[in-house]
């Protein structure tokens, strides 16, 4: 046994020519690797591109299979691919969250200062409305940019984009989803915005905003 106790030292403490000294392995090939964050990874995917959405979906499920997850799997495959007026609200979600936060508030205002119009004092109440109607036409500029630039702009898509936005304030599930930007299909008002207000300008502002483009390119 060599000086440094080693086995398979010489005496004088070298390794002979055909021993490699130890050298620990890399941190990473003992480390477990963590689980992937799967949430995390359902925000990236409903970011995407609406064209890149299934193949990347599926690629998730099967990484997630690999990992002995089929339950999570299974859950992935299940995704559905966002419609073209959904995948546009899923994008306000995430570039225009203080303005979808903005609008659901003044949803709240709006619900909140009824009760004072109805008793004859409307002033809070039409503030309200004014809040809303800008905050929502923010958000449908926003919208038709979004499509325009990715070649889906249309003032139906525009209208359902509207539509979802009202629906979807409406109720605690949708608001969830909302601000999650992981929407799958659009969401219908049935015809009424927050309190039957504010709704049509906004729309009637993004379709012209559309139409005025179609115009200008001829």
């Amino acid at each position: 046994m060599g000086r440094y106790g080693g086995p398979n030292c010489t005496l004088d403490g070298r390794f002979p020519s055909f021993v490699a000294p130890f050298a620990p392995y890399p941190a990473f090939h003992f480390r477990r690797l963590t689980r992937m964050d799967l949430e995390e990874q359902l925000d990236r995917l409903y970011g995407l591109p609406v064209g890149e959405f299934v193949a990347e979906r599926d690629a998730l499920a099967q990484k997630l299979r690999d990992e002995g997850r089929r339950d999570d799997a299974a859950r992935v495959r299940a995704l559905r691919k966002p419609t073209v007026a959904a995948w546009a609200v899923n994008r306000l979600a995430r570039e225009r969250g203080e303005d979808v936060a903005a609008l659901l508030d003044t949803v709240d205002d709006l619900q909140a200062t009824q009760a004072q119009a109805v008793k004859g004092d409307p002033s809070r109440f039409r503030d309200a409305v004014e809040a809303h109607r800008l905050v929502l036409e923010r958000l449908l500029g926003a919208a038709d940019e979004a499509l325009e630039a990715a070649g889906s702009a249309s003032a139906a898509t525009v209208e359902r984009v509207r539509e979802t936005l009202h629906a979807a304030s409406l109720e605690e599930q949708g608001r969830a989803a909302l601000r999650a930007g992981r929407l799958e299909r659009e969401r219908d008002a049935g015809g009424l915005s927050p309190l039957g207000l504010a709704g049509a300008g906004p729309a009637q502002d993004g379709r012209a905003r559309t139409a005025g483009r179609r115009r200008a390119g001829g």
